[in-house]
């Protein structure tokens, strides 16, 4: 079902986002803050690594970001917020901001597929953690998620 619907957004030309949150530790979100692009540049660098440097990537993943509790997380998202869910895969349907989005939890990051520019969503990763960063590689884009948390609460 997720594939069909999201190649019929695809198809009717409705802009889809691919975002990845990682959760940043302290010394370096205190280091980063104010200069979020170097972040992003290591981080969507993970993304490009060759197999035979697999472990020097390993190694900046595993200085910059902290791991994700998976069953901690999935368990938040469960209880307090009911989404429908297949595992570690969420879905997200909210007709009140036309989004629509796929929330893909894993160990090192966080997945979030979705059909607008800022999802909704993305506040309740907030409320699990607040030294999370974004980004978009496919658009370029990153931020720090606490820019954006309040704005998308006042708009629910």
């Amino acid at each position: 079902m997720s594939k069909i619907f999201f190649v019929a957004h695809y198809i009717m030309g409705e802009i889809m986002r691919n975002y990845y949150l990682f959760i940043i530790r302290e010394e370096y979100y205190d280091l980063y803050h104010d200069n979020p692009h170097l972040l992003y540049k290591a981080l969507s660098s993970l993304f490009r690594i060759r197999l035979n440097n697999f472990s020097f990537g390993l190694s900046i993943y595993d200085q910059l970001c902290e791991p994700i509790e998976v069953d901690y997380l999935s368990d938040y998202l469960n209880y307090h917020f009911h989404l429908s869910h297949n595992k570690y895969k969420y879905f997200v349907i909210n007709p009140k901001h036309k989004e629509n989005s796929i929330i893909f939890i894993r160990p090192s990051y966080i997945h979030i597929y979705t059909n607008v520019n800022i999802p909704h969503v993305m506040s309740l990763f907030y409320l699990y953690q607040r030294r999370i960063f974004a980004i978009d590689i496919d658009n370029q884009d990153y931020f720090w998620l606490k820019n954006y948390h309040q704005s998308l609460l006042e708009s629910v």
